[in-house]
């Protein structure tokens, strides 16, 4: 193997981890955040308050129509909501970093 190719897989595997450890530290951030929240459903309108702002509304409900929203929504009332725990993983599974 020429030192060129060792150098390329070396940048891979650095970039790989670089992504992994922004991947460990976004989920941490949002766990985080998810355990401030005062209980354990949220409603679909405050998912912005919930998320810092990085989801709204109409991404969620887009989401739930097109059945690939969080597991486990109900109803109260007219009120569309979501259990934490369930929302909290849904929102992990979308990371990009």
């Amino acid at each position: 193997m020429k030192k060129s190719d060792n150098d390329a897989i070396m940048a891979t595997v650095a970039v790989k981890t670089d992504r992994q450890l922004r991947r460990e530290k976004a989920e941490s951030a949002i766990r985080k955040t998810a355990e401030l929240w005062p209980s354990g459903i949220v409603a679909r309108g405050e998912i912005p308050a919930f998320t810092g702002g990085a989801i709204a509304v109409g991404t969620i409900a887009n989401a739930d129509s097109r059945g690939e929203g969080p597991e486990g929504s109900f109803k109260i009332g007219r009120n569309k909501c979501y259990s934490k725990d369930p929302l909290v993983d849904w929102i992990i599974s979308k990371l990009e970093v």
